[in-house]
């Protein structure tokens, strides 16, 4: 990761407005878009997740792949809440509104008290290194998803996903 701190709450938190470190490809697709139509809206989503994308169903089925990671910082959203902010997205008028969003929920979350989080609820201990690892990554916010999505997201974090995806499998 291009980040890593001693604590979470030190990793950098990123908006729509923060400078990038450097090029990428999706920052040039993002500008060649942008190029050839006027008023395009760009949606960044974070991590989805929902039905058929749970990682707590898959740690469930004994898939621990996601903890090779270490501990690293994840800004998510919940499919319905994507699929929300996309519609609202494209219902804004002329150039009123951004024309950058980030598509993540309220709050990012590390791998650590995610994990440790769903062992709990899973009863289970979930293998890696995550629970040492220090913490990496960035926490990416969104100035204007709240408000697109009429000041409530369906799933504001992880927690209210993760336990629905598993209430609907039991």
């Amino acid at each position: 990761a291009e980040y890593s701190a001693e604590r979470e709450e030190d990793l950098p938190v990123l908006d729509e407005d923060s400078p990038t470190k450097k090029e990428s490809e999706r920052l040039a697709l993002e500008g060649y878009v942008s190029s050839l139509w006027s008023g395009v809206r760009i949606v960044r989503s974070g991590g989805i997740y929902g039905p058929g994308r749970c990682m707590a169903a898959r740690f469930r089925e004994g898939d621990f792949r996601r903890t090779e990671s270490g501990n690293l910082m994840v800004s998510r959203i919940h499919v319905h809440d994507l699929a929300r902010l996309v519609l609202a997205v494209g219902r804004l008028e002329g150039t009123a509104g951004p024309t950058i969003v980030n598509a993540v929920d309220e709050r990012s979350s590390s791998n650590r008290e995610t994990f440790t989080y769903l062992g709990q609820r899973l009863g289970m201990d979930i293998p890696g290194d995550w629970r040492t690892a220090k913490p990496q990554g960035r926490q990416v916010v969104s100035k204007y998803a709240k408000t697109l999505l009429k000041g409530r997201f369906a799933y504001p974090s992880y927690k209210e996903g993760f336990d629905e995806c598993l209430t609907e499998e039991e």
